[in-house]
């Protein structure tokens, strides 16, 4: 059991870490508050940087799953600091959508598992206004937002 739940969340660190490399040096177009980012074979992946007076917050992404033709997951990154039992806590538009856990920290940051976007959360994603996000630093808790300006055409690059 310990060993299948390592080999899993190494295959989801593979996975992470080869869709940011993919898109990390692709041609990019903005769309909205969003950055489309495509490789001709390899798919398209959207993101988004938010900010805090420290400097960069968050990143969120949102890719198609290689092996699921018609998934989409939203992952996230951000800041060492953060509580990683505490997760983070997504909404839209004040509607929770779930908790993304923690999976694992490395000198760029902290990365939560990604989250499958159902029709269901995706709706709420196209018709919303804010992604919120709840991140608590020790003791203390950090609300934030993503704007959803430009989702609804981004996300069709992704498909």
């Amino acid at each position: 059991m310990l060993i299948s739940k390592i080999f899993k969340n190494c295959a989801l660190l593979c996975i992470t870490l080869a869709t940011v490399c993919l898109f990390s040096t692709a041609n990019a177009e903005q769309v909205g508050d969003w950055k489309v980012e495509c490789k001709d074979k390899q798919g398209c992946a959207i993101s988004q940087i938010i900010k805090d007076e420290q400097g960069d917050l968050g990143l969120a992404f949102i890719y198609r799953e290689p092996k699921a033709e018609n998934m989409l997951l939203l992952n996230m990154i951000f800041p060492l600091g953060v509580s990683i039992p505490a997760g983070v806590k997504v909404s839209v538009d004040g509607q929770n959508v779930g908790i993304a856990p923690f999976t694992f920290c490395d000198k760029q940051g902290c990365n939560t598992l990604p989250i499958p976007l159902k029709k269901d959360i995706l709706d709420k994603i196209k018709a919303g206004n804010r992604l919120q996000i709840e991140l608590a630093f020790g003791d203390k808790k950090k609300n934030s937002s993503f704007s959803l300006k430009g989702i609804s055409k981004a996300l069709e690059s992704v498909k």
